[in-house]
């Protein structure tokens, strides 16, 4: 159970607080900004990582998908599907050659 004190401003203001020697007080400082440096890189870091995993991404997919580069033509689904229906109970890949059935 916590137990709060209510303390009044003039009386919190004669509070005595114990501080390490000035000398201390400046390596703990010094020891909080290499910190907050390092911490500072790594939200960079990982932001470009971010940002650079998905240029890359993209390029891929426009890569893939390069109708020109890759001499593909494009058809219609309806054109090249055998069946279209609800779902099926079997296997949704060709037991011969492993290839997914879509």
């Amino acid at each position: 159970m916590a137990c709060f004190y209510i303390i009044k401003n003039s009386r919190f203001l004669l509070l005595e607080i114990p501080l390490p020697p000035l000398t201390e007080q400046q390596r703990i400082l010094a020891r909080l900004e290499v910190l907050a440096a390092r911490i500072e890189s790594a939200r960079r870091l990982r932001q470009e990582a971010g940002e650079e995993a998905e240029a890359l991404v993209d390029t891929k997919i426009s890569e893939m998908f390069n109708t020109e580069s890759a001499n593909w033509r494009p058809y219609k689904l309806g054109d090249l599907a055998k069946e279209m229906c609800y779902g099926t109970s079997a296997k949704a890949y060709n037991e011969t050659d492993g290839i997914p059935v879509l």
